[in-house]
């Protein structure tokens, strides 16, 4: 092998390790193991309540063609995920649920001990946030909203096939909230815009108040 596909080798494996957030199977609490396919009252025996819970639903429609004829298959998933935070000492874990049944199992960044630990200087929380981010790291970045406005809507998403046919759509369900923070007439407002537990926008508005 050439040194400079080693390097490239190396770079691959550090990504992977360190850059994409880890996916596992199983969760250690204490001294016991929830895994893949546990369900939700296992979870909480051995591990607790969890700090956050998020919940929505899918409504998935299939769509089959079998001489010249189709079928419709519908199938609904009930989402939920719980986000767990053990203490400074271990990383924040999000665990996915799928109609009941835990589906996979994420990690996160380090975890805190105590209550939520806001930014000291949270007036800076927007330029600090990311797309994606979870609603526990905009907590943590920006604090509790000074205003929150929560609405529930529909979205399908339709599929084609290759001779641009619709063969699949999923209708879902989708949680949105608007965070809106006032830190003062010296600092901007901003708005968060968070579907199912994710940041999606980021806007900044007039002089607070």
């Amino acid at each position: 092998m050439k040194t400079t596909d080693r390097i490239s080798l190396v770079i691959a494996i550090f990504l992977l390790i360190f850059l994409v957030p880890f996916d596992s199977l199983a969760l250690r609490c204490g001294n016991r193991l929830v895994s893949k396919g546990d369900r939700k009252i296992e979870v909480l025996e051995k591990c607790g309540e969890p700090a956050l819970v998020e919940e929505w639903r899918e409504e998935l429609e299939i769509f089959k063609g079998r001489k010249g004829k189709k079928f419709k298959s519908i199938r609904n998933l009930y989402i939920e995920e719980w986000t767990y935070n053990f203490g400074s000492k271990r990383f924040l874990q999000f665990l996915i649920f799928k109609n009941g049944r835990l589906y996979t199992i994420i990690e996160g960044e380090r975890g805190y001990d105590g209550e939520i630990p806001a930014l000291s200087d949270k007036t800076r929380c927007g330029k600090m946030l990311d797309i994606g981010d979870r609603k526990i790291e905009v907590l943590i970045k920006c604090g509790e909203p000074t205003l929150k406005d929560v609405r529930i809507e529909e979205r399908v998403d339709e599929r084609f096939d290759k001779d641009n046919n619709i063969h699949e759509d999923r209708t879902v369900e989708v949680t949105t909230e608007e965070w809106s923070y006032n830190f003062g007439p010296h600092s901007f407002l901003q708005f968060i815009k968070i579907e199912n537990g994710r940041v999606i926008s980021i806007e900044q508005g007039g002089y607070g108040f």
